[in-house]
Order: C-alpha cells, then structure tokens, then sequence
C-alpha cells in the first residue's frame, strides 16, 4: 500500500475482482475496510461502479459513488505513507470547502481535518471536482 496514488491502485484491483455494484459499507478487501454512514447509520447507499460522473478531471468511471451527505471511512490494516483520490459532486457550483478529510494516526489519533474546495472544471454543465493529496 505505499504506492504514490493508493486508492488508484485500490480501485483498478475492483475492476478486475469485485463485481460491478457492490456495496463498500463493512467491504473489507485486499487490506483496506470500508465503512459509509449517513446520520450515523450504516448505509448502502454507497458502491462500487454505479452510475458514476464518467470522465471528468480527477475522477473516472468505474468509480465508487454514494450520497454526498455520507461519511466514507477507509481502515487500512497497514500504514500507509501517501494518499491521494479524487471527488466530483453533482453541481457545477464552486463549493468551499467541497468534502473535508480527516486522517488518523494508527493509534487512533486525528492528524487533522483538511478542507478541501472544489471547482466545475468542465463547464457550467459538469460536476464540481477537487483532488486531496497528503
């Protein structure tokens, strides 16, 4: 998992053994477990190779997509160095901030909420998008 763009390499091994559709909420696989609530809930309404946004800038189908109003957690069972994905939401607006991340140390501890904006960068017709890097 120490690879520069881990959740890239995470999502490409989906492609080749997961099926289409599958629900990430308590999916654990090839070391990463996924949990997705809404208001505290677990919830489904988040899964793998759905009706995604297509090809926008930091965001491609297959694509893992669920309601903005969720909270996708990823465990990894070993520490992981780099991480970076991206999101698009469904609006052309220019949101500040567009999702934040929080990263916790292994024993638990926050390293810190990052805030990060997103920007329509296909035009008044596409998603707004942003790119979290750390």
């Amino acid at each position: 998992m120490g690879s520069p763009n881990c959740l890239t390499n995470i999502y490409k091994q989906f492609l080749n053994e997961l099926p289409f559709q599958t629900v990430v909420d308590n999916l654990s696989f090839q070391g990463v477990t996924f949990d997705f609530k809404i208001d505290g809930f677990d919830s489904t309404d988040a899964s793998y190779a759905a009706l995604g946004p297509g090809e926008t800038v930091f965001v491609q189908d297959p694509s893992l997509e669920g309601n903005a109003a969720g909270i996708l957690t990823l465990d990894f069972a070993t520490a992981i160095s780099t991480l970076q994905f991206g999101v698009a939401l469904n609006t052309n607006e220019f949101l500040t901030p567009g999702f934040t991340v929080e990263l916790f140390n292994s024993a638990s501890m926050s390293l810190g909420i990052t805030s990060v904006n997103t920007s329509s960068l296909l035009g008044p017709f596409g998603f707004t998008e942003g790119l979290f890097t750390y």
